[in-house]
C-alpha cells in the first residue's frame, strides 16, 4: 500500500510536469505517412532560449524547428507556466494574447477548450501512463488527446516529469500522419 500512495503522490506533483528552464533542448524523430502513404523522415528540435518579458509577465521564448522532410517548418512561441496552468503566445505578434494551452493540475479525465485561428480543440487526460521510447522507459507520463471539433487533427502526446513531451502522435483527416519521438533531452544548465 506505501509503494501505491508513494507512486501516487510523485505522479501528482506538478512541478515536474512541462519543464521550463533556459537551455532545455529536445532532439526528436518525425516519421512523416503522406495521404498516399509516402514515408519520409525528419529531425524535430525544440530548445528554451532565454527569458523575455511580455504584458507585464516573464516567458520563455523556445524555438521549434522542423528539418527535413517534405515541409520543413520554424517557429517561436512565448511560454510560461503558473499553478493553474501552461500559458502561450505567438512571438512575432507583439499584440497576441495569451492562451492557456494545458490546465494545470493535470489529473485523468480533465478536459477544457483551446482555439487556433478558428477552430476549436477538445483537450482531455487520458490516463496516467508507462512509456517506452527509443529503449527507455518513462514512468507516470500524462497521456493527453486533442481533437479539434471539426474533426480534422487528432493528436495523442505524453508528457514525462521532469523531460517533457516524449511521444506525439497526430492524425490528419485526409489520412496523413506524424509521429515523433523524443531522441535526446539535454536539461538547461
Amino acid at each position: 500500500m506505501a509503494i501505491v500512495s508513494a507512486a501516487s503522490s510523485f505522479a501528482a506533483d506538478q512541478t515536474d510536469y512541462l519543464p521550463l528552464k533556459v537551455g532545455n533542448e529536445w532532439t526528436t524523430s518525425a516519421e512523416l505517412t503522406s495521404p498516399t502513404g509516402e514515408k519520409s523522415v525528419a529531425t524535430g528540435r525544440r530548445k528554451v532560449e532565454e527569458k523575455v518579458e511580455r504584458t507585464g509577465k516573464t516567458y520563455f521564448r523556445i524555438r521549434t524547428k522542423l528539418e527535413g522532410g517534405p515541409t520543413p517548418m520554424e517557429y517561436t512561441r512565448l511560454v510560461r507556466k503558473d499553478e493553474t496552468g501552461l500559458y502561450t503566445m505567438a512571438d512575432a505578434d507583439k499584440d497576441a494574447k495569451e492562451q492557456r494551452e494545458i490546465v494545470l493540475p493535470l489529473k485523468a479525465g480533465q478536459k477544457w477548450q483551446t482555439t487556433r485561428g478558428p477552430k476549436t480543440f477538445t483537450n482531455t487526460v487520458i490516463a496516467l501512463e508507462s512509456v517506452t521510447v527509443a529503449g527507455k522507459t518513462y514512468e507516470n507520463c500524462y497521456h493527453i488527446r486533442t481533437e479539434s471539433s471539426d474533426k480534422s487533427y487528432q493528436e495523442d502526446y505524453w508528457e514525462a516529469p521532469k523531460v517533457g513531451n516524449i511521444k506525439s502522435e497526430v492524425v490528419y483527416d485526409n489520412g496523413a500522419r506524424m509521429t515523433l519521438t523524443l531522441r535526446e533531452f539535454k536539461a538547461g544548465k
